[in-house]
């Protein structure tokens, strides 16, 4: 079987949560450091929705973690962090990518 047949099944049997471009660009910007959601939302450009749907696959999937945090002003501040499976998955995934 060549190297491209097996780079395909590769990733056809990668995560399907990891596929999705927005997700990708979530965990690329956790994979640097915790985030809150409203960076997240200036740096990925989505809706509020949108954005919360695709945090909640990723946490789901045990590849984030959320946290409450009181702020400035004592305003609640949500953080989203990166997990060790996350990192696993997310740069498992990016080296599958560079191959092709």
């Amino acid at each position: 079987m060549s190297k491209k047949v097996l780079l395909i099944k590769s990733i056809s049997k990668t995560d399907k949560k990891l596929t999705n471009p927005s997700r990708l660009v979530l965990l690329e910007l956790l994979y640097h450091g915790p985030v809150t959601f409203t960076f997240a939302k200036h740096f990925v450009d989505l809706a509020d929705g949108n954005l919360a749907s695709h945090f909640k696959a990723l946490i789901d999937a045990g590849y984030l973690k959320k946290d409450k945090l009181l702020g400035f002003k004592e305003k609640i501040v949500t953080l989203y962090t990166i997990t060790e499976l996350g990192k696993f998955e997310y740069v498992k995934f990016r080296h599958l990518l560079k191959e092709w």
